[in-house]
């Protein structure tokens, strides 16, 4: 498995390599040694879009009504479909097109958050004891 965060931040030379790898599986190296990804997941993180969610969505949970929380999770589709098209201005569409699956997440809600936190505040606690 191969990490790259916040892909939108490579240099050139990256998007070069990840489409060799995409396209043929494989990379060479400097001295001429072939590298093989064929077996390997390629994971990229992105904060491209991030800006498409606002302020409001960004309060779930903490000061919103549940009809406003509502109307935010009916307008994800929306979002959604605004950050995909929004990758065409980082990436070139050869490599958009070999990408086989893009997951935008949406915002934490209340319930979430409080799940989260409970698990994190076990942890700790068998960690002190």
């Amino acid at each position: 498995m191969v990490l790259f965060d916040e892909i939108e931040k490579g240099n050139f030379e990256v998007f070069h390599l990840l489409l060799q790898i995409l396209e043929d599986g494989m990379i060479t190296d400097g001295r001429g040694r072939k590298i093989n990804f064929k077996n390997t997941i390629i994971i990229m993180t992105s904060n491209i879009g991030s800006d498409e969610f606002g302020e409001k969505s960004a309060q779930i949970g903490f000061s919103m009504s549940g009809e406003e929380e509502n109307d935010i999770k009916r307008d994800f589709d929306k979002i959604r479909d605004k950050v995909i098209s929004s990758l065409d201005e980082y990436f070139a569409p050869e490599l958009i097109n070999r990408i086989d699956k893009i997951t935008v997440f949406d915002a934490l809600n209340q319930k979430s958050l409080k799940k989260i936190i409970t698990l994190q505040l076990h942890k700790l606690q068998q960690r002190l004891t």
